[in-house]
């Protein structure tokens, strides 16, 4: 290389400082996404690889959102090219009969696929994050507010309601009295009927039974004067005129 060459390179060079500050700038916001967003994601365990995919909007600084969206890496060739490979791949691929699905090779769609996702702008992934932490954030939100609508609903009914009891006991107080004088004189009334009615259906068993007895009493005197009279008839007996009762009766037989 000629020293005239050189002398215009270094000239050129000198000429554009704009575009190395540029290429500089870019490469400082491609480690600050890396090293603020990348590495926890990276570094995250399976079971909190999902959680590592939302970013609180609050958990990054304004340098870094701004380093993050200057960034610059859109890559837009890179992901029509990937684009344009899986429309080849799907276009080119054999049909089924009868029906308009088509066999793909499942390996390379999934690599075409991930290539896109890599070739992907960063400012993309990175709002898709922040707005998915944003949205984490209003649903949180409204469902606090939601609980203490809930229980304020809960709290403003429940004090109304005892409000209500209160002035009721106080208005009715006075009922509540006369009516409990009420039931007392009704409850010594009915005790009281109930008493006679026991004395009274008490004294009808007694003459009952009484009665009852009186004619067993009877009976019994009318048996006990048919016995005597038995024994009075048996005593009158005489021996002596059995056998002229035999001859009566053989004479009977001979006829």
């Amino acid at each position: 290389m000629s020293e005239e060459n050189r002398d215009d390179e270094m000239k050129e060079s000198a000429d554009s400082p704009t575009a190395t500050e540029d290429s500089v700038d870019e490469t400082a916001a491609e480690q600050v996404t890396s090293e603020t967003l990348g590495e926890e994601v990276d570094s995250a365990t399976p079971e909190q690889s999902d959680k590592a995919e939302i970013v609180e909007p609050e958990a990054l600084t304004s340098e870094q959102m701004v380093a993050a969206l200057n960034a610059q890496d859109y890559k837009g060739s890179e992901l029509m090219d990937v684009l344009a490979q899986i429309e080849a791949l799907i276009s080119q691929a054999r049909s089924l009969p009868m029906s308009s699905s088509v066999l793909v090779n499942k390996a390379q769609a999934l690599s075409l696929v991930e290539s896109a996702r890599e070739a992907m702008p960063a400012d993309i992934r990175i709002a898709n994050q922040i707005v998915a932490g944003a949205n984490a954030v209003i649903a949180r939100a409204q469902e606090e507010a939601e609980e203490a609508l809930v229980q304020a609903n809960s709290t403003s009914e429940r004090i109304q309601a005892d409000a209500h009891a209160r002035a009721d006991e106080l208005v009715n107080q006075e009922r509540i009295v006369v009516m409990a004088k009420e039931r007392a004189e009704m409850i010594i009334e009915t005790a009281t009927q109930q008493a006679t009615d026991l004395a009274a259906g008490a004294d009808r068993y007694c003459e009952e039974k009484l009665t009852v007895l009186e004619e067993t009493l009877d009976k019994l005197k009318e048996q006990s004067a048919a016995g005597r009279r038995v024994l009075s008839e048996r005593a009158r007996f005489n021996p002596d005129d059995l056998p002229h009762l035999e001859g009566e009766n053989a004479e009977v037989k001979n006829d």
